[in-house]
């Protein structure tokens, strides 16, 4: 009797540990402490002295760095205290710079420059790195490049998600190949250029690249270049540019350098819910389907009080192609000096079921009476929306209890029987 009272007692804490690990997660990882107003060279020395997985958690406070942050070692998770609470400075140097193939995640930093405009915020210097990269929860005031990443081969994921870019040169400057890139629920202001995205070799191809839901706004003055800028999306490239506000002095909202050109392989663009009003043109589209065929989706978009609304510039040798399919659907464009130019030749976009600012359609020669955003030729404007396009609610609320590990299901299973035959 007592030999069967001992083993169910086992299996019950065998079953119970499964649980743990079938529905939570259990780390060995060590969190490793950084005091207040230590030097890099202080830090550096905590970090070189962690393992894989560990945190290097800084208290909250003031850093005045006279040097680089340097993670050697992947897999690290560099956190703030609280969200702000550890505040960097830096004059003349990077603050974190990543080595080579180095995994990481950077959570809740203040990071500020001592000169406005002084080298980078976060420099990673690419290779291929054995898991994702992440960049959370950090306000970054005043660099040159508030994050650079080259990564040149490597099939990861890079992450950018909550922070706050504010007065740099440039926000994430990215060069990438072969990777899943999420720039999302992040806020710009007064950065000259907002996100800037291209390749770092010969083709730009296997990126999902996806941009939602960033806010990013130039004050009245500060001349700024680009919301969002796109060197190229060709060779297998997705790309999603979504729910993103862009607003203020910027010459262009978002600017894509090429569709197309770079690779063979058919690409993805969907440009779908942004709301843009810029000094300059909203959206400007350059080099369209040059070398390979493929998807452009322009839909749901707002564009109102721009110089220009939208302008495609030129289109390349398979623009016309059967694999090619272009199309500006849905979209509010109106108060803009000039709704929709199409200056490229040879290729007549197809335009439908736009709202152009008033019921009687767009101004156009073709269209007597119409006095909405003025089209220009070669744009398929007919027939057109009778009123504005709205979005539907489409909240919704429920639960997600997480998927079991099958690994220790599998465990759970064989222990739930004997743990009842054993009664």
């Amino acid at each position: 009797m007592r030999d069967r009272y001992c083993r169910r007692t086992v299996l019950f804490f065998l079953l119970v540990f499964g649980l743990v690990f079938a529905f939570g997660s259990v780390s060995l990882a060590a969190t490793r402490n950084i005091t207040v107003g230590s030097d890099y060279d202080v830090i550096n020395a905590v970090i070189q002295s962690a393992d894989e997985g560990d945190t290097i958690l800084f208290e909250d406070g003031t850093y005045n760095l006279t040097g680089s942050i340097r993670v050697q070692i992947s897999g690290l998770t560099l956190q703030s205290q609280t969200r702000g609470g550890a505040k960097l400075y830096q004059d003349g140097y990077t603050i974190f710079e990543i080595d080579d193939g180095c995994a990481i995640t950077i959570d809740g930093f203040y990071m500020g420059t001592v000169n406005v405009n002084d080298y980078n915020g976060i420099l990673h210097n690419g290779g291929a790195p054995s898991g994702p990269v992440t960049i959370t929860n950090n306000e970054l005031v005043g660099f040159d490049y508030s994050i650079e990443a080259l990564f040149d081969t490597a099939s990861q994921v890079l992450t950018i998600t909550g922070n706050t870019f504010r007065n740099c040169n440039e926000g994430p400057y990215l060069s990438v190949e072969g990777w899943t890139v999420n720039i999302s629920d992040n806020v710009f202001e007064d950065c000259d250029y907002g996100i800037e995205i291209g390749s770092s070799g010969p083709t730009f191809g296997s990126e999902n690249v996806q941009i939602t839901g960033n806010t990013i706004t130039a004050s009245a003055g500060s001349e700024c270049s680009y919301g969002i800028y796109l060197e190229d999306a060709g060779g297998g490239a997705t790309v999603e540019i979504s729910g993103n506000t862009i607003e203020g002095d910027y010459e262009y909202g978002i600017y894509f350098e090429a569709i197309g050109t770079d690779g063979t392989n058919r690409s993805t663009t969907r440009v779908e819910k942004n709301r843009i009003s810029v000094t300059g043109i909203g959206m400007y589209f350059e080099d369209l389907f040059e070398n390979a065929p493929g998807e452009l989706t322009v839909r749901r978009n707002t564009l109102e009080g721009n110089n220009y609304g939208i302008k495609v510039n030129n289109f390349g040798a398979l623009a016309n192609d059967s694999q090619t399919e272009i199309l500006f659907t849905e979209n509010n464009i109106e108060g803009n000096w000039f709704g929709f130019q199409n200056a490229g030749n040879g290729v007549v976009i197809n335009a439908e079921n736009n709202w152009w600012g008033d019921a009687s359609g767009p101004t156009h020669d073709d269209n007597p009476g119409g006095s909405g955003d003025t089209v220009s030729d070669s744009v398929d404007y007919d027939p057109w929306l009778g009123s504005a396009w709205e979005e539907d609610d489409d909240s919704s609320s429920g639960c997600n209890a997480g998927i079991l590990n099958p690994l220790f299901l599998l465990l759970l299973a064989p222990l739930g029987l004997l743990l009842r035959k054993s009664r």
